[in-house]
């Protein structure tokens, strides 16, 4: 128990970010402060509580079993307070500066960038960052304020976070446009007759074909592997090797790269496009303003 009625709230802002981080000088930099003022404050949490919250390591620190108990005691509190605060919050995108980071998985990222500059008429900056492949790190990320919103194909079933299905993408086979054995189109065994680009799905660790179909698929020869969709439809382009693509997304090649789509010769599902933000941002004018930009981005 504290050994004062007079408690600062402040000490708690800086103990959660502390843990959060298990970092002084990541924490100051979020709390626009200086490592030894963080560390002051967690000293004088110390004093406040009687009790030893962190225990330096080699690098950083590391919360100790008061600690614990003390986060899950305090954390859901000031997430409620800060939703109540953050729902007032004013924002005038015409006149703001604000820079935005959204995660994007790498197969939409190359579509959305151009997508958004084109919907952005404003001053604020929308920054498209690489869809890290941990959901753990995905949502530490957008929960902590790191990243504003998370594009995703996974609909992340976490309580702290608001979801949308904003989009479904179809699936299309892409080869070369004069490709010497491939016509108009690709019958079963033709297609696993051929060797494949294979687009990396890491979120699932796995490829986006075996990802998709809804039977479980043959080996398939690989070409080449890619975490980028780009470097996929473009090794298709100049080489005998087949790929699957969003259609929509692969559409947006064809004026640039000789390549021609064709139905998938399997049954396959469609990708499911997710918007995601906390629901302590629910009512936040920037975080609203931001998403309907996303949003449109991916329904065009």
């Amino acid at each position: 128990m504290p050994k004062s009625n007079h408690f600062d709230l402040n000490l708690l802002r800086v103990f959660l970010s502390v843990y959060k981080t298990g970092s002084y000088s990541m924490t100051a930099e979020a709390l626009d402060l200086t490592p030894s003022a963080v560390s002051h404050a967690i000293k004088r949490l110390n004093t406040q509580l009687g009790e030893t919250l962190f225990q330096r390591k080699n690098v950083g620190v590391e919360a100790t079993f008061v600690a614990h108990d003390l986060f899950k005691q305090v954390s859901p509190a000031f997430n409620t307070i800060e939703q109540s605060i953050l729902g007032y919050e004013k924002f005038s995108p015409e006149n703001s500066t604000r820079s935005f980071k959204v995660f994007v998985p790498d197969v939409f990222i190359s579509d959305m960038i151009p997508r958004l500059q084109k919907i952005n008429q404003t001053g604020a900056d929308i920054i498209c960052v690489a869809l890290p492949p941990d959901d753990e790190q995905i949502y530490d990320a957008l929960m902590s304020g790191d990243v504003d919103l998370v594009v995703d194909y996974v609909d992340p079933r976490v309580s702290s976070v608001t979801s949308v299905l904003t989009a479904q993408e179809d699936i299309c086979c892409v080869v070369r446009k004069d490709h010497p054995r491939v016509g108009k189109q690709v019958d079963y065994s033709g297609y696993f007759a051929e060797s494949h680009a294979k687009l990396n799905l890491r979120r699932f660790d796995t490829r986006a074909a075996e990802t998709l179909a809804k039977v479980p698929l043959p080996e398939r020869k690989t070409h080449s592997e890619h975490n980028s969709l780009y470097s996929m439809i473009y090794t298709v382009a100049h080489s005998e090797a087949l790929g699957i693509s969003p259609t929509r997304l692969a559409k947006e090649f064809q004026s640039t790269l000789p390549i021609r789509l064709m139905q998938v010769p399997f049954e396959i599902s469609k990708i499911d496009v997710w918007v995601n933000w906390p629901k302590k941002l629910e009512n936040n004018q920037a975080n609203q303003w931001l998403r309907s930009i996303v949003i449109q981005s991916l329904s065009n």
